[in-house]
């Protein structure tokens, strides 16, 4: 349980990620940028125009179209926020299973160094601290995700968001 914890928002973000790379090679195979026009007039006279949009009431307001999401936006913001909620029930659980009923949890992941009677061991311990972080982390983290599905909506670059924003060690 204690590696599903830890390694289900990796998993998420590693997802999104390949989400996005792929995505963006969808949208724009040959690399190069995406060029946007502007039919109502010119460039130049957006610009000079820019004073008498804001006297008019238009208050920077332009009327582009807006750019499409990129493939699998969707899915990565399905995958990354399950996942990250699931991690959160599971550290709620752990919590219970270690605040309370005092279950110390070490998971050993796998050998570090050996050498002779030496044996270091890369391993996970889980104390009453430790749970309440995971329980901190985990629960901002997916509601911060639940909240950004709704608030990322008209962004196209959503995947690239799901994946960058679990992988940082704070909640975006």
């Amino acid at each position: 349980m204690i590696q599903a914890i830890v390694f289900l928002p990796l998993i998420g973000a590693i997802l999104a990620g390949l989400i996005s790379i792929f995505g963006a090679h969808a949208r724009n195979p040959s690399g190069d940028t995406v060029e946007h026009h502007d039919d109502a007039h010119g460039v130049d006279a957006h610009a000079s125009d820019a004073h008498d949009d804001h006297a008019a009431g238009d208050h920077g307001h332009d009327d582009h179209a807006v750019e499409p999401a990129a493939a699998g936006s969707r899915a990565a913001e399905l995958i990354t926020t399950g996942l990250l909620l699931v991690s959160a029930a599971l550290s709620w659980i752990a919590l219970v299973d270690v605040g309370f009923m005092h279950h110390d949890a070490r998971i050993a992941l796998f050998p570090w160094i050996n050498s002779g009677d030496l044996q270091v061991v890369w391993s996970l311990r889980v104390d009453t601290l430790t749970a309440v972080m995971l329980v901190v982390v985990n629960t901002v983290s997916s509601l911060v995700h639940v909240y950004s599905i709704g608030y990322m909506d008209e962004d196209p670059y959503r995947p690239r968001f799901f994946s960058y924003c679990r992988c940082s060690p704070s909640p975006c």
